[in-house]
């Protein structure tokens, strides 16, 4: 089932927040790896920050994808279902018109019974 709409944007930012995520965390293992001059790790508080906004993210997409509905399997968008306990009844009604036609003697064209002459060639009917 294709994904569209507004849980395709909940992936894209679903994926971004595991892109920052994965970046946070990499810088954050580079510059506790790289000693600094003083022989000490260096201050890895912009990495964790990066990192925290990555899960932010993550989060945030996480709970708009489950919020957010596919598409309906059920009835039609705004159709009403009954309340329970109540069946649906259906009516069909069929309205049946006729019209009476006379045939023109003279020149064979049909016209409504109520006609006192002919509509094609004028002849009295």
């Amino acid at each position: 089932m294709p994904v569209t709409g507004q849980r395709a944007g909940s992936i894209v930012v679903i994926a971004f927040g595991s892109l920052v995520t994965g970046v946070g965390i990499v810088t954050g293992i580079a510059c506790l790896s790289v000693p600094g001059s003083d022989g000490r790790a260096g201050d890895c508080a912009g990495s964790a920050v990066i990192a925290a906004v990555g899960v932010l993210f993550l989060v945030v997409g996480i709970v708009a994808f489950v919020a957010r509905p596919g598409p309906s399997r059920g009835p039609a968008a705004g159709a009403a279902s009954p309340p329970r306990g109540i069946r649906p009844v259906v009516v069909e009604r069929t309205v049946v018109e006729e019209t009476v036609k006379v045939r023109c003697r003279y020149c064979n064209a049909l016209n409504p019974e109520t006609a006192t002459k002919c509509a094609t060639c004028g002849a009295p009917l």
